[in-house]
């Protein structure tokens, strides 16, 4: 099979030096760039009914809602419409959707997911991004792209990613930051792992525009208390303190 990498190799170094360009860096290990953000779990009140895994603690619910849902339902928000058709790859049981129906249970949803195991749940599932009809609002890509080589991500997956989005729409990414102590062995059914820069060089081949954020999920007290000293550490070491990273597409480019 051709190799997509090979083949656009050039172009996807130049692409990566306009990310790195575009976020103020002027090597790939400036690791304070691109911007961060830290986040934290989800809490709501127990009278208000959700299908989303949490624990109670008396007359609250706390769920470990990652960046990335937080993230892709803030660009839902960002939207402001009340109808969004959304697009789940590697969906599982959709607890993405359970959240969207928690943060504004007003949104009309259309939820489809993309997964290659079988759950039972009430919305289409497909085994491939081929068999996908239709368009979406957003494309939400959640820790899937780790599990698979560069080349199969782009020809199985992102190729057909502008075909299903609507113009105005989004593709939110997110993948494990491999600039971060303790992330590379942190699953033995991750095939490859991305930096930012050249996940945005990836996106940015079928996408006019790609932001990048830097992730840190902060769902113990132990990594509230001991943040800072992560931060400082990090910085003498020369590694990034944000354990995940989350890229959101737009204005998908014709092919």
């Amino acid at each position: 099979m051709p190799s997509f990498i090979r083949e656009n190799y050039a172009q996807l170094l130049a692409y990566r030096e306009e990310g790195l360009r575009k976020v103020g860096a002027r090597f790939v290990d400036d690791l304070e760039k691109p911007t961060s953000r830290c986040f934290y779990p989800t809490v709501w009140n127990g009278r208000r009914e959700s299908s989303l895994p949490a624990v109670a603690l008396g007359p609250w619910r706390v769920s470990a809602v990652g960046p990335s849902m937080v993230l892709g339902f803030e660009e839902l928000e960002r939207r402001g419409v009340r109808q969004a058709a959304v697009l789940d790859v590697g969906s599982a049981k959709g607890t993405f959707r359970d959240y969207i129906a928690l943060r504004d249970p007003r949104i009309d949803l259309t939820y489809a997911g993309v997964d290659v195991a079988r759950f039972a749940v009430d919305f289409p599932v497909y085994a491939n991004a081929a068999e996908v009809k239709g368009r979406f609002d957003l494309i939400f890509m959640s820790e899937v792209v780790e599990h698979m080589p560069a080349d199969d991500f782009v020809q199985e997956y992102l190729q057909a990613f502008p075909r299903l989005l609507a113009s105005d729409g989004a593709l939110l990414v997110s993948t494990p930051n491999p600039l971060a102590p303790g992330v590379l062995d942190r699953d033995v059914t991750h095939c490859q792992h991305y930096p930012w820069f050249d996940l945005y060089a990836l996106l940015r081949f079928y996408f006019g525009e790609v932001d990048v954020v830097r992730t840190r999920f902060i769902h113990t007290p132990r990594r509230l208390f001991l943040q800072p000293i992560r931060r400082v550490l990090s910085y003498l070491l020369e590694i990034d303190w944000c354990e995940g990273i989350t890229l959101t597409a737009r204005r998908p480019l014709k092919t």
